[in-house]
């Protein structure tokens, strides 16, 4: 697994940009929430992301849009290389 993280104004947490690729079956293990906006797109390959109460198939170029606060977490799909 790559991962880079660049966390802009860390001071007053204005925002986060982090880059992950996947080699193997990665899929957080419980869910949580931010007190801030999350954006997350998927480069490559396919994962399953759970908010609120549903759980949506994501692929390559779906781009997805949290809101502060919202449970959530991202499962491994099919295809256990990827990158976002």
């Amino acid at each position: 697994m790559s991962k880079y993280n660049l966390d802009l104004l860390w001071n007053k947490r204005l925002f986060n940009i982090e880059y992950k690729k996947y080699t193997n079956k990665d899929s957080m293990v419980e869910t949580h929430y931010h007190p801030h906006y999350e954006i997350y797109y998927q480069l490559s390959g396919d994962r399953y992301y759970f908010i609120k109460d549903r759980t949506y198939h994501i692929k390559e170029g779906t781009l997805v849009w949290l809101n502060s606060e919202d449970i959530h977490k991202t499962l491994s799909a099919n295809q256990s290389v990827g990158e976002r």
